[in-house]
């Protein structure tokens, strides 16, 4: 999330970590920067070739070398996911340790609004798997406030998240709020729920969204939207490759990894796809993403969406479909057993292998 993050890679944040690690004595944050060897050459390479920083990156350099070594520690024995309420963001992984081998759902419903650098809106998702972008926020910023920036970028439209008639939440405004209403995770489930209604502005009074992660197959999104008038409502999907929709199924490859992603409910939505930015960055700027809406088709004052996402391997595709067995009872194939969620305020779930028995509960 945030301003200039979309491409970003972990190597570049090696210079930032170095300096975390050996100031706050962290193990874990030198581990990061270990895990990237060649990044740690590049880098002193570059300072000593830098004429005006040089000396003071050096210098500094030298000064911290003074600090006793910071030895690094694998982040085996940490938790995989953290909520940082302060700042409204959530990060479910399922492994810390290897990015080619994690599934990882950001979220974020943020107290701070959506302003300055912090333009995502509020309630957005974005997933990653196995060192991909699967489903993203789109755009590039071609020049501060430009027409792309303000009317792309900072629209609700530009991300994952829901729109009212079109509509965005309020943009780069600290009044466009989000909530992190409960935040609990284990080993094999983390669970996240977010409230955004005050972000758009008086169109809406609720805005839940929940998710449960079941790492690292599963993830399920529970919308429940409420307006004050009749209204359609747009749920917006982005990736960078073309999607393959079938029905209300869609089909994301993107590099080493894929995704599925069933819209079971509403069963009547309006889907299309575009590869268009509306308005589109400055010729300079060559970029293509994908943009989906399944739009309901009929003005409601209330609207609930389920949503199964299953990530995957490049070249392996989940067996089986979610179903919707009623209202309250969701059921997703597993690679070694399925999946049962009870939809309600609170999303629960419990694991069963192949014959059936319980392994595992959520919360």
């Amino acid at each position: 999330m945030g301003d200039l993050t979309t491409t970003r890679t972990s190597d570049q944040n090696c210079s930032l970590m170095r300096t975390l690690a050996a100031q706050a004595r962290n193990p874990y944050w030198k581990w990061y920067v270990d895990m990237h060897p060649e990044k740690a050459k590049e880098d002193t390479s570059a300072r000593r070739l830098d004429a005006v920083g040089a000396g003071r990156s050096l210098y500094i350099d030298f000064v911290r070398g003074a600090l006793p070594e910071v030895h690094a520690k694998a982040p085996v024995s940490l938790p995989s996911s953290k909520c940082f309420r302060g700042t409204g963001l959530v990060a479910m992984n399922s492994d810390l340790t290897d990015g080619k081998n994690n599934v990882s759902v950001i979220f974020k419903s943020s107290p701070l609004g959506s302003q300055s650098h912090g333009f995502d809106a509020q309630n957005s998702f974005s997933l990653f798997a196995f060192g991909e972008r699967l489903l993203i926020h789109t755009g590039q910023r071609d020049i501060h406030g430009s027409d792309h920036h303000k009317n792309w970028m900072h629209h609700t439209k530009s991300t994952n998240c829901i729109g009212v008639n079109g509509e965005s939440q309020l943009r780069n405004q600290a009044a466009a709020m989000g909530e992190i209403l409960d935040f609990q995770t284990s080993d094999v489930f983390d669970y996240v729920a977010g409230e955004a209604a005050p972000a758009y502005g008086g169109m809406l009074k609720k805005f839940t969204r929940q998710i449960l992660f079941a790492k690292p197959d599963v993830v399920v999104i529970c919308d429940t939207v409420v307006a004050p008038d009749a209204s359609i409502f747009q749920y917006y999907l982005h990736a960078e490759t073309e999607m393959d929709i079938e029905g209300q199924t869609l089909k994301i490859t993107t590099g080493d990894a894929g995704c599925v992603v069933s819209l079971l409910h509403p069963t009547n939505l309006k889907i299309s796809q575009t590869d268009q930015f509306d308005p589109p960055p400055r010729e300079r700027v060559q970029l293509r993403e994908y943009h989906v809406t399944a739009e309901t088709v009929i003005p409601r004052e209330d609207a609930a969406f389920i949503a199964v996402l299953r990530p995957h391997r490049a070249g392996y595709v989940p067996e089986g479909d979610p179903v919707l067995m009623d209202d309250e009872t969701l059921m997703v194939p597993l690679p070694d057993g399925e999946l049962k969620v009870w939809v309600g305020d609170t999303l629960r779930a419990e694991k069963r292998d192949q014959n059936g028995a319980v392994v595992a509960t959520s919360s």
